[in-house]
């Protein structure tokens, strides 16, 4: 079976993830979870899997310890978009 391309943008501005970029079900970050697959320093703790799509997908989870929603919220959409530009 070969992968599907990549999801293309449907207009110019358009610069959002599209949800087939993004995981968005627990169960897709619990199979990430226990592939045991890590990398982490003082900080930060990334997580990867391999998956058949032909595209990486991206979860993000920052943990209470990190501040308010706000600032958990602001973190998480840094990483969205450093994601999304590489």
């Amino acid at each position: 079976m070969t992968p599907e391309p990549r999801p293309e943008r449907s207009r110019q501005g358009d610069q959002r993830l599209r949800a087939e970029e993004r995981l968005r079900h627990r169960r897709d970050f619990e199979a990430m979870f226990a592939s045991r697959c890590s990398v982490r320093d003082e900080v930060l703790v990334v997580f990867g899997r391999r998956n058949d799509l032909g595209w990486s997908r991206l979860g993000v989870a920052v943990g209470r310890r990190f501040g308010n929603s706000v600032r958990r919220n602001r973190i998480k959409r840094l990483f969205r978009e450093a994601f999304r530009r590489s």
